[in-house]
């Protein structure tokens, strides 16, 4: 019997998108909570955000991190995106920042045009979180208006020339 030519069935017919869920415990619960409801994600590992190289081989696979991160030291969640993606080609990311000093979330605004950057108020809004997740296992970027405005006011800060003060410029 000739063996028959299968195409690979389409994303939607492989089941439901596996996630990883990294962030504190805490965080990690309520976000779980939030999503598992939604019969189009399953959890396949929920995990601290700074796991190191041995610790991430383990990791099951996933189509979308979704993460946060500890304001003050963000790096990382995103050396963990990084090194997530270079592991798991295509993974989406979504971020869900907290309030944050304008320094510490000026290390996102290189990322805007390829992770999903949404607030706090986004990640807790079930319907609109879930709709986010989705969106971005399918390449589409999400910015929330407030986030939206958080990385403006970092890129204005930054564009700023110098002002001369007392008769001396920088």
């Amino acid at each position: 019997m000739a063996a028959k030519n299968k195409k690979s069935p389409p994303k939607d017919a492989e089941g439901p998108l596996r996630l990883i869920v990294a962030g504190p415990e805490g965080w990690r619960d309520g976000t779980v909570a939030r999503l598992k409801p939604d019969k189009r994600f399953v959890i396949a590992e929920k995990i601290e955000a700074d796991f190191n190289g041995v610790e991430l081989a383990r990791v099951t696979p996933g189509d979308v991190l979704v993460s946060t991160v500890d304001p003050g030291f963000p790096s990382p969640a995103i050396k963990l995106a990084t090194a997530l993606q270079k592991k798991m080609h295509g993974v989406a990311v979504v971020f869900v920042l907290p309030e944050m000093f304008r320094d510490e979330l000026d290390i996102f605004e290189e990322y805007r045009h390829v992770w999903t950057l949404v607030s706090t108020e986004t990640g807790e809004d079930p319907d609109t979180f879930a709709e986010v997740v989705w969106s971005a296992s399918r390449g589409m970027v999400w910015i929330d208006l407030e986030m939206s405005r958080r990385l403006n006011d970092v890129r204005a800060v930054g564009a700023r020339s110098s002002i001369t003060v007392a008769g001396f410029e920088e």
